[in-house]
This record gives structure tokens, sequence and C-alpha cells, in this order.
């Protein structure tokens, strides 16, 4: 129980604490169902999914490029952490218009 109750904490206040968090809970439902496609269990249609996986290195370097990372900034993670909300236009170009809120 112990165990579970360290694993399952609620996450820190910042994005990379909260990237940590969310890829334990991530971890724990790969385990308990593994049968289940990705897309399914982080709420993405398969097609998003597949642009951010193959953009993983882009929106790594714009999260470091712009200090993100220890950012506890509402918007900034609303954007980044809440399922939907990264900046992906209808032509697949990162990031658009994030300074625009």
């Amino acid at each position: 129980m112990i165990l579970l109750s360290s694993f399952l904490k609620k996450p820190g206040s910042n994005m990379l604490e909260k990237m940590i968090s969310n890829g334990k809970h991530l971890y724990f439902v790969d385990a308990m169902l593994p049968d289940v496609p990705d897309y399914i269990k982080i709420g993405y249609p398969p097609e998003k999914l597949e642009w951010c996986i193959a953009n993983e290195s882009n929106i790594w370097a714009f999260i470091i490029q712009n200090e993100l990372l220890y950012s506890g900034e509402a918007g900034t993670l609303r954007k980044f952490l809440l399922t939907g909300h990264l900046l992906i236009n209808s032509d697949n170009n990162l990031l658009q218009g994030w300074a625009n809120g």
C-alpha cells in the first residue's frame, strides 16, 4: 500500500514534475491494460498521437528553447498537459499560435 500511495502521489507544481507524475500514471495504465491502444489510454485521436510521436524531438526542443520545463504557469501547463491542448493546427504545424494563447 505504501508503494502505491507514493507512486500515485499528487503532482508537483511545475511542468517537469507534472510530466513525471502523468508518466507514472500512464505506466500504471499500460501495465493494467496492455492490449488497449495508446491513443485510447491518453484520449488522442490516432492521427494526432502519431503526429506527436513523429514530432517528439521538435516538441522537446520548443519546451527547452522557451524555458518551459520548470514553468508553473497555469496557461503553459494547460497547453502541454491537458488532453488535446497541444497546439497543432489543421496543417499539422507544431505549436501554431502558441504566443497568441
